[in-house]
């Protein structure tokens, strides 16, 4: 059966479908109009991409980065603040991992992808920068980590780290 309805042409299977098979799809299929959807209200936006969990890993990055944590020569994070930041930040990024019954020593944060992402993540939005070969938390970090963004909005802050 499934055969000879894949072999008809699209205005068969239409004919043979019913209108409201598709659903909220309806606009995948040529010539079905596109159904309404409506925006919620600017305050409740607002207040969404103000409680954004992102904003919160954020500020306690920069928290933690305060007015400098050292980098390595290569510009990772040291073996012992990764080891903080996986527990404070929530990464979910395992030091020194067990497989079977052998351990695999972790040698730099480079190896710990959620904990780079984050720390990649947080310097293009400005919550924390490189300087000096340290990790120092950028104004808008600290007022960020403090609650409250001088000259921006939570709403602001999430759009710029988006």
């Amino acid at each position: 059966m499934d055969d000879r309805f894949n072999s008809l042409g699209d205005e068969e299977r239409e004919a043979i479908l019913p209108e409201d098979v598709f659903g909220a799809s309806a606009s995948a299929v040529p010539g079905r109009p596109l159904r309404s959807v409506l925006r919620p209200p600017g305050d409740v936006i607002e207040a969404s991409k103000a409680a954004a969990p992102v904003l919160g890993v954020f500020a306690r990055l920069a928290g933690f980065a305060g007015a400098g944590r050292r980098l390595t020569p290569n510009g990772n994070l040291t073996l012992a603040d990764a080891r903080e930041l996986i527990t404070l930040l929530g990464t979910g990024d395992v030091m020194d991992p067990v497989i079977g019954d052998q351990v695999f020593k972790t040698r730099s944060s480079a190896e710990l992808p959620g904990l780079r992402f984050l720390f990649t993540w947080a310097k293009k939005a400005g919550v924390v920068r490189v300087l000096h070969g340290k990790m120092v938390a950028t104004k808008r970090g600290l007022a960020l980590a403090g609650g409250n963004p001088v000259g921006d909005s939570l709403s602001a802050m999430f759009d710029k780290a988006l």
